[in-house]
């Protein structure tokens, strides 16, 4: 599913040779490859703010976890320290 999406986005784009050898450096890297995956699906957001956005995401996410975790055990929560 992953490859699929991967070939489609670089065939979408393959007549654009620069892009083509971009696309080949970047996806060598997994991180890079997620990047550049947003980057076809979205457009072209401003790369600050969409790491930012995956930033926050993430953050979230644990966030919730650790609240689930307290709700689940029973435990008080700790007081977050900044």
């Amino acid at each position: 599913m992953r490859i699929k999406r991967l070939l489609g986005i670089f065939n979408r784009f393959s007549q654009d040779s620069d892009f083509s050898r971009e696309f080949r450096q970047a996806t060598a890297n997994r991180r890079d490859r997620r990047l550049w995956l947003e980057r076809g699906v979205q457009g072209n957001l401003d790369e600050r703010e969409r790491e930012a956005r995956l930033k926050k995401a993430r953050h979230d996410r644990r966030l919730k976890n650790k609240e689930d975790t307290y709700e689940k055990f029973g435990k008080k929560k700790r007081q977050k320290h900044f």
